[in-house]
């Protein structure tokens, strides 16, 4: 252990003076487990008994948490002393420590809580995750299935959205665009139909145009029209009310007293013109039309913006040609066969948009979105697209009724041993020669899940005594055949056949929870999906698995052979180095951290792992690769190679579109 720990203080001063930080906080770390198996989602408390400072967060999945004293308390000095207490249990002494602050860099405070505290049940993430690709033209939300999407892009989000100003009468007046998308990402839990398969199921697509300042709709007129574009289209506004608009479609066209024109390869004669009106004749009819009215000729319509009488030069005005020139809506009606209109000038602020017809959640009309699939705005705006899911490795367990309790045939892992067959009944999980491993639960791999004794549990998914029945969420499906898919990403097989059979029930457990991508963007193009393995002809470490990802890609290429193993790696037990170097480095290179990684920037991230054989990995991923690598493997596209061991690569767009790696040099 002493190893261990002097080389990741080595790793992270190395790392520090590679990127030039210029301070060390003063992080408070710890970890709470209970009965050595790590708490997540527990709120602790750190306080600073000098100053009264104090700080809440939660325990990640590996029960660490921390906080840095600066970030928190600006007085702090060493010296000072700190108290960490885990809220839920803050009445009980064993849930408070306190040290006092020394010139240690770090101050680690953790717990046991087994045998005094009863654990709360651990509140599941609801909240995709958003990453912004600034200044480019797309957002990727991250999220995972069962997760509720409810979210308002703006400029900051996604580029093509304005916040620019129109010009009005005069005055200069502030408009902006937004995008809001309500869905969830559903499985064959919510809909059999889906099967294997997870789908985005949209409830709500909502594109609104806001007024920021005040319009005085009332002064909107023929000779003083507001023009906006709204989302890609231009509209002219000549009349508006509070629930109602006006606009005009077709460009003015200028035209003079006795002259003809061409429109549509046919001549259009333009007579007498006074003070408010035009003669024209066209298609064969000829008609008066005053300023600001419209007329009709055999299927199209011609509108007299403006008419001039002028005794000392040729009569002249404005007109506009077109199948529908002037065009009235109202609040609700159809915009096109998918989309509604929104008008609402008498909010705060005013607002001009469309809204959904219909939700997409039916497989045999408006059908959710699967993998590669994407909803496009009207004119092709923006499209929203199920753009990637991640294929974390699977753990295939088969269960079978024996006597009391169940054989279960798999990969578990208990303390540093691990099991490929267990016996599990009411009194605990026993190895094949029968000795006791644990009387509670054992974990399935290296995943995050735990096979519980007794009745087996698995997350939500309860195996009944005897195979009677299989339940998850208190749901039963013993009378279902088919295969399901859960919002964690566990797989069950036709548990109906399972319960006759009282054997074979299978089960595949994922190492990580699947992890869906929405790309939501302009010129995303329609591509096919194809599976794409992380640095399978790299340079890569025979012990080390690599793992699949579901992505799109413009032109399909195979899946190249991944390398395989006898155990895939460990988790990530660095969760407190890949903090504290995040507090190391400080702000100043734009840093920050989310879900136990480094993101210098956006489409990039660093993590350090810790195998369970005590070596360290720093691995990253980057544009061009969005899976994690060892930070010494070099990319097999030549253009995209990096040098070994750079931790935070830039990349650019070369003359042939192409990405391409921007050696240090040549960086602004």
């Amino acid at each position: 252990m002493m190893k261990k720990l002097l080389i990741l203080i080595t790793m992270i001063m190395m790392f520090v003076i590679g990127v030039g930080a210029s301070g060390v906080p003063h992080p408070i770390y710890g970890f709470i487990k209970n009965n050595d198996i790590a708490v997540e989602g527990l709120d602790i408390t750190v306080k600073n008994l000098n100053t009264n400072a104090e700080k809440t967060v939660k325990t990640l999945d590996s029960g660490f948490y921390q906080v840095d004293m600066p970030n928190f308390d600006p007085s702090w000095v060493l010296g000072h002393q700190v108290r960490s207490t885990i809220v839920f249990c803050s009445t009980l002494p064993e849930c408070s420590k306190t040290v006092t602050l020394e010139d240690t860099g770090a101050t680690q405070i953790s717990f046991d809580i087994s045998g005094f505290a009863n654990i709360p049940e651990t509140p599941e993430d609801t909240t995709p995750d958003v990453q912004v690709n600034s200044g480019e033209k797309t957002s990727v939300i991250e999220m995972f299935y069962g997760q509720v999407l409810n979210e308002v892009l703006a400029d900051n989000k996604l580029a093509k959205l304005l916040d620019a100003e129109v010009k009005f009468n005069g005055d200069w007046y502030d408009v902006s665009e937004e995008l809001s998308i309500v869905a969830k990402l559903e499985t064959s839990i919510d809909d059999v139909d889906y099967g294997l398969n997870p789908y985005l199921v949209v409830d709500e697509v909502r594109y609104e145009y806001f007024f920021d300042d005040v319009i005085n709709i009332t002064e909107i007129t023929i000779e003083d029209t507001v023009t906006i574009n709204l989302s890609g289209q231009t509209f002219e506004i000549k009349n508006a009310k509070a629930n109602e608009i006006t606009f005009l479609t077709s460009k003015e066209i200028m035209v003079y007293e006795m002259t003809t024109i061409t429109f549509n390869n046919q001549d259009l004669q333009i007579g007498a013109i006074g003070d408010d009106f035009i003669v024209v004749t066209f298609n064969g009819e000829t008609n008066t039309i005053y300023e600001g009215n419209v007329d009709s000729f055999n299927g199209y319509e011609v509108y007299v913006d403006e008419a001039n009488q002028d005794d000392s030069v040729k009569d002249f005005g404005e007109i506009r040609i077109g199948t529908e020139v002037e065009v009235k809506v109202e609040h609700s009606d159809e915009y096109d066969e998918n989309w509604d209109w929104i008008i609402d000038l008498d909010a705060t602020p005013q607002v001009i948009g469309y809204i959904n017809h219909d939700p997409w959640d039916d497989l045999d009309d408006l059908a959710p979105l699967k993998l590669g699939d994407k909803i496009s705005l009207p004119n092709d705006f923006i499209d929203i697209q199920f753009s990637s899911i991640t294929s974390p490795v699977l753990y295939d367990l088969e269960i079978e009724v024996d006597g009391s309790g169940f054989i279960v045939e798999g990969k578990f892992t208990a303390g540093s041993e691990d099991y490929t067959e267990i016996f599990v009944d009411s009194t605990g999980i026993y190895d094949e020669d029968g000795e006791l491993i644990s009387t509670d639960k054992i974990q399935v791999g290296d995943s995050n899940l735990y096979l519980e004794a007794g009745s087996i549990v698995i997350g939500d998914l309860v195996i009944s005594d005897n195979l009677d029945d299989v339940t998850y969420k208190g749901v039963s499906y013993s009378s279902k055949d088919e295969n399901f898919l859960t919002e964690t990403g566990i797989i069950f097989e036709d548990p109906e056949n399972a319960i006759l059979d009282k054997k074979r029930f299978r089960i595949s457990i994922p190492q990580e929870r699947p992890e869906v991508r929405i790309t939501v963007g302009d010129e995303l193009s329609d591509v096919d999906v194809v599976t794409k393995c992380q640095d399978a002809n790299a340079e890569t470490d025979t012990t080390t698995c690599t793992v699949c990802e579901e992505v799109i890609c413009a032109t399909p290429t195979p899946c190249p052979e991944v390398p395989t193993c006898d155990d895939p790696e460990d988790g990530y037990g660095s969760e407190a180095v890949t903090a504290i170097l995040s507090l190391l480095i400080g702000g100043g290179l734009g840093i920050y951290t989310t879900r136990n990684q480094i993101k210098p920037r956006p489409g990039q991230a660093y993590r350090i792992r810790w195998k369970r054989n005590g070596e360290i990995v720093e691995e990253h991923y980057h544009k061009g690769n969005r899976s994690y690598h060892d930070i010494n493997t070099q990319d097999r596209d030549v253009k995209e190679r990096h040098p070994k061991g750079e931790r935070f690569p830039v990349f650019g767009i070369d003359d042939e579109g192409d990405l391409v790696y921007v050696p240090v040099s040549e960086r602004n």
